[in-house]
């Protein structure tokens, strides 16, 4: 990837902290993140990417305070959920309501990207997507929620917002890729391999 001559962002998901235990804290440093959570503005849009793995049984060592909050956090919350799942938790989700209030001061439509889908409900969302689509319908900012996770892909569309699902390189013998133009009235998402196309329509 140092070899692009684009710039690149990571979007931290369950599969990258399939490492031993004592290199899970050192994840996104190597994937050159601050944080594991951040947003930046590109040509008129602002991207917010989000970080589903702060509570997740997956993401901190087996004898953290983390991985025992995480524990505790899914047995209230969550008990039924996949344990492959994750949740962003209050500290996330309130600099995710700030920063939706920031958008919507500056007039920037928003693009949300997260490893984890929040809608249409199978057994791969956050433990926490009803806070979260809570938050996000207190706002009109939002128009895309771009996911993975779910190897076989999804589409929906909820409140105004697109929730596109990109398929999976998993559980396939054929590749699954795309390209997303971020035009003014319209995305358009060119897929490649098992990877649907859209056009996805703007207000």
């Amino acid at each position: 990837m140092e070899q692009l001559n684009m710039p690149y962002f990571h979007v931290l998901g369950n599969h990258d902290f399939w490492v031993q235990d004592r290199y899970k804290r050192d994840v996104p440093r190597r994937l050159g993140l601050s944080s594991p959570y951040y947003a930046i503005t590109r040509k008129g849009w602002r991207f917010i990417v989000l970080d589903g793995n702060e509570i997740s049984l997956h993401a901190w060592p087996q004898t953290s305070s983390e991985h025992q909050d995480s524990v505790a956090w899914k047995n209230t919350h969550a008990p039924e959920a996949k344990d492959w799942n994750g949740a962003l938790g209050t500290k996330q989700l309130a600099w995710f309501s700030s920063e939706l209030a920031k958008a919507k001061a500056s007039q920037l439509p928003v693009a949300v990207l997260c490893h984890f889908p929040i809608y249409p409900v199978t057994d791969h969302e956050l433990w926490d997507r009803s806070s979260v689509l809570n938050v996000m319908d207190d706002y009109d900012q939002v128009r895309v929620w771009i996911a993975g996770h779910h190897h076989a892909g999804s589409y929906g569309y909820r409140n105004g917002v697109h929730h596109l699902t990109l398929c999976g390189m998993l559980d396939s013998d054929e590749t699954a890729w795309s390209l997303v133009q971020f035009a003014p009235s319209a995305l358009h998402v060119q897929g490649f391999g098992r990877q649907p196309s859209y056009q996805l329509d703007l207000p």
